[in-house]
């Protein structure tokens, strides 16, 4: 069957792709229905379903492992914080908060409830001999007035929590599970330091739906304010797919994906951006035979302390890179890496166990688009496996050795003559018969020819000009 939401023949979506909570491109309502694919379908609304009407959902108010109350709402409506105010020795209630740390507080006015909600207790460690704070009674979130905070070295210890559990590295641990109707099964772990401090939640959920897809999802979050959220997913056919999301207290992330087939093979691509702004971008890839291919680009963000201290190392000048020092390496590797502000990336590792590489123009990561502007110094030197490479047409700079000694590299494909710079040697060693192919004007063909000329290409190498 499919539904719309307007009766007429276009907009039918599949059932399969709504969630029965209505929790995806459908709100609850009443919606048109009709046989797949049968496009003749007058719909009428005589024949309706309605998704999500009449769904309750669990808001659970807890105090550490205790459950101070929980209420049932409406699918897509708000929920009111509790009358009953938590009480825990050593600490001053401070409100409700969206995780166990406290790091995020909850909103009661705008936040809709669309699955089974956790909200949590926050808390303030109480001073030594302050006397319970006066509470202001209000319609929404309870708000309190506390005296003047005493110095650091005189507040009272968290209570530690009788029923953990000391673990190897000398910290503890609080777990709790949880268990669904639909079969989910929910952990939390508090681990805490001896005095009851909390240093990290780890919260797994462990689902299987009903084509017997497993899920393993794992939520950290540490007290500096580091997240990171691993999830696996295992289908019945073998196949897995592993996401890694990551965001450090100092700026820094890390994305990657990973997709592994039942025939052993598998593909992973990842993206990391340092404190500093240094993004590494990498993709590996492994057959079922075995064989691996691995490439790796790097750039600097627009703004940030790398791509500060990258244009306070530029030299101005113009010219052949082979003219170009050591000290020069920053510019080349960077300097064509932030057009109109953007980022994009030099290829600084390249493949070693494939025959044909494909420097590519764009690359998709995590939803977003960069454009690969550079292939670093010494990134195929010495490989003995690749026989042919096509160098994608946003590159502008090669670096010197990039190609050095590549001895069975016998076919280049520019796809553009917008090359600006190669560096010295960079074509030193291929294969002295190499049949160079550019895609370019007259004048651009020309000018790549006496960079490619001046990078050492052998002398007998063929030059094929496509307009």
């Amino acid at each position: 069957m499919e539904i719309s939401s307007t009766g007429s023949t276009s907009g039918f979506k599949a059932v399969t792709e709504i969630d029965s909570d209505g929790s995806k491109s459908y709100p609850v309502g009443t919606y048109y229905v009709r046989y797949a694919g049968d496009e003749n379908y007058n719909a009428s609304e005589a024949v309706t379903v309605t998704i999500g009407a009449g769904r309750k959902l669990d808001v659970k108010f807890v105090n550490g492992t205790e459950t101070i109350e929980t209420v049932s709402v409406d699918y897509n409506a708000s929920v009111s914080a509790p009358s009953t105010v938590p009480v825990k020795d050593g600490f001053i209630f401070d409100g409700w908060a969206e995780d166990e740390l406290g790091a995020t507080a909850f909103d009661f006015t705008n936040t809709k409830i669309t699955a089974d909600t956790t909200i949590y207790a926050k808390w303030i460690e109480k001073q030594a001999d302050e006397p319970e704070p006066e509470q202001i009674v209000t319609t929404g979130p309870v708000i309190y007035y506390s005296p003047t905070p005493t110095p650091e070295a005189e507040k009272a210890a968290p209570t530690p929590d009788p029923d953990r559990v000391k673990n190897e590295d000398g910290t503890y641990s609080k777990t709790t599970v949880e268990k669904s109707s639909d079969g989910t099964v929910k952990t939390r772990e508090v681990v805490t330091d001896e005095n009851g401090k909390v240093l990290k939640t780890i919260t797994t959920t462990e689902s299987t739906d009903k084509e017997g897809t497993k899920k393993l999802n794992t939520i950290t979050v540490t007290a500096d304010g580091s997240r990171s959220e691993v999830t696996v997913k295992t289908y019945t056919s073998g196949k897995e797919i592993e996401v890694i999301s990551q965001k450090n207290a100092d700026g820094s992330e890390f994305y990657a994906k990973e997709t592994k087939e039942a025939d052993g093979s598998s593909v992973m691509n990842s993206i990391r951006s340092s404190a500093t702004g240094v993004v590494t971008v990498n993709f590996a890839s492994t057959t079922a035979e075995g064989k691996s291919t691995e490439l790796t680009y790097e750039g600097v963000l627009p703004g940030s302390a790398a791509d500060a201290n990258s244009t306070d190392n530029n030299t101005e000048g113009s010219g052949n890179a082979s003219d170009k020092t050591d000290s020069d390496k920053t510019e080349n590797e960077y300097s064509n890496t932030k057009p109109n502000g953007k980022l994009t990336l030099t290829l600084t590792k390249g493949s070693t166990d494939e025959k044909n590489v494909t420097i590519s123009s764009v690359l998709k990561i995590n939803g977003k688009k960069y454009k690969v502007t550079n292939i670093a110094s010494k990134a195929f030197a010495g490989n003995t496996t690749i026989e042919e490479i096509t160098i994608g047409k946003y590159i502008t700079s090669i670096e010197k050795g990039a190609f050095k000694n590549a001895k069975n590299l016998k076919d280049i494909t520019f796809k553009s003559g917008k090359i600006k710079e190669i560096g010295k040697n960079a074509f030193k060693g291929i294969d002295k018969n190499a049949v160079i192919t550019i895609f370019a004007g007259k004048k651009a063909y020309a000018n790549l020819i006496e960079l490619i000329k001046g990078a050492g290409i052998p002398k007998a190498a063929e030059f094929v000009e496509v307009k």
